[in-house]
């Protein structure tokens, strides 16, 4: 129980971020039962809005002429 307690946050932590790392901004982790692990979680899910953010600015920036 204790290995699936651990593992199972931690494929679900692993696969949004290969995600995030496909271009897919935006990706969330959802919650997971341990406090650590919800740590980890949401530090993806702040880098993964900070990422779709800066991209969104990027994209709608004026372009030098």
């Amino acid at each position: 129980i204790l290995t699936r307690a651990i593992i199972t946050p931690l494929g679900r932590m692993s696969a949004t971020v290969r995600r995030i790392g496909s271009g897919e901004l935006g990706a969330h982790v959802n919650a997971v039962p341990s406090h650590e692990l919800q740590l980890v979680a949401n530090a993806i899910n702040e880098m993964s809005n900070a990422l779709a953010e800066a991209t969104t600015m990027s994209v709608s920036a004026p372009r030098p002429e």
